[in-house]
């Protein structure tokens, strides 16, 4: 099952979303269609901006070369210049290039990729793609941003991806996530 274009359609205002939803999926019982949910870090704060997701950047401190092993991190963003990335690997979605590290994400990141000291992480000559699916905004974390980050994994061919991310079910990422096993 392929995933073709992600469409987020507006509710007219004043009309009840979840009517307006049971019409969409009425009208068309082939297609796929919910919520735009919003999904949250473990320990996620408020957000406040309204950046977007964007092109890719890599970022390789210290010139030690990643091996040819890709890992994924789907989450907030990373702040390479944190001391146990100095070897690391990091190549970057979202944010229209722009590089928003957050505690979270760093966290989780250098648990994948980090090394210093005694500190290593699991897999530290690994390249780690990280996908920034909030970029301090307050639709940061939304399902199509989700599947925009988990489409730009697939096509990079990383096969390990870490989610750390809370919210309820949705057609579309279930749609995505089983594409991207079958693939």
């Amino acid at each position: 099952e392929e995933v073709g274009a992600v469409v987020v359609l507006r509710v007219p205002d004043g009309a009840d979303i979840a009517s307006e939803l049971e019409k969409l999926r009425a009208l068309d019982p082939e297609g796929s269609y919910d919520f735009n949910h919003i999904y949250t870090g473990s320990s996620a704060l408020p957000l406040e901006s309204d950046a977007q997701a964007g092109t890719p950047v890599t970022v390789r401190p210290g010139g030690k070369p990643a091996s040819a092993a890709k890992i994924g991190l789907v989450d907030s963003g990373v702040d390479s210049g944190h001391p146990v990335f100095r070897h690391a690997g990091i190549r970057r979605w979202g944010c229209d290039g722009a590089t928003r590290p957050a505690q979270h994400g760093t966290a989780v990141a250098a648990l994948m990729v980090g090394e210093a000291a005694p500190f290593r992480g699991v897999a530290p000559s690994a390249l780690l793609y990280a996908a920034d699916i909030y970029c301090d905004s307050a639709t940061g974390g939304s399902a199509d941003k989700i599947a925009g980050a988990l489409g730009w994994l697939a096509g990079e061919q990383v096969g390990v991806i870490n989610i750390s991310l809370v919210g309820p079910p949705n057609i579309l990422l279930e749609r995505v996530v089983t594409a991207m096993i079958r693939r």
